[in-house]
């Protein structure tokens, strides 16, 4: 019986967080060890298979994309990286910019509302000219794709709901902007492991409750974004 728990207390030691003493520079430094990791969080680092990588924190939360792992302090979590997109899916977290984000997710996709503008000025297309300066809410979202497979994206997934109305992005606004050279979602292809920046561009009567996000037209369910 003795044995048995010597066993499973030397589990437990190798899966959560033990306190060992770390020597940098001839100074003794407290290492958290987790499995085969040895965090230094005073020095930002992490010790792995005898080198050095750095950490970044971010709101009491260290990060190495070198090792894709995020370690909260008593855990260590998977991490995905696509450009300056960093995503933690156990804790629904998404990071851009040094800036912590929450993402939702939906079907193995992960959506964050990164901003949003209720006062955006853009340009409004009629069949006989151009007028500027009409008011719209221009949405930035992040959208990372955990699939195995590719994925399509259209803005027709993406409603503002205002009361028990739903209003679709504005497309002659999208287009414009598209054609500019702006990242509006208006059709997007996202390969497996891919974070993307897309902003929805909407002309509504007022200021929307929810971002409603409806991948199959209602056979499955929807997600929502509250924005107030």
């Amino acid at each position: 019986m003795k044995r048995i728990l010597v066993f499973l207390l030397l589990i437990i030691s190798l899966l959560y967080a033990e306190t060992i003493p770390v020597i940098i520079n001839d100074k003794e430094y407290k290492g958290e060890r987790i499995k085969d990791y040895i965090f230094i969080p005073e020095f930002s680092i992490v010790l792995y298979q005898n080198d050095i990588f750095e950490l970044k924190k971010i709101d009491n939360m260290y990060i190495s994309t070198d090792l894709d792992l995020l370690y909260d302090g008593k855990n260590i979590f998977k991490i995905y990286v696509s450009k300056d997109l960093i995503l933690c899916p156990d804790k629904n977290i998404l990071f851009r910019e040094n800036k912590k984000y929450e993402a939702k997710n939906l079907e193995n996709i992960y959506f964050t509302l990164l901003n949003y503008n209720y006062n955006f000025t853009g340009i409004r297309l009629f069949a006989h000219g151009i007028y500027p300066r009409m008011r719209y809410i221009l949405l930035e979202l992040a959208i990372f794709n955990l699939n195995k497979a590719p994925i399509v994206l259209d803005q027709k997934m993406f409603m503002l709901r205002i009361g028990n109305k739903d209003y679709y992005p504005d497309p002659a606004i999208s287009a414009y902007f598209v054609n500019q050279g702006e990242e509006v979602l208006f059709k997007r292809l996202i390969q497996p492991k891919e974070g993307v920046i897309a902003y929805l561009i909407y002309d509504v009567p007022g200021l929307p409750e929810t971002l409603k996000i409806d991948l199959y037209y209602g056979l499955k369910r929807t997600l929502e974004i509250r924005l107030q």
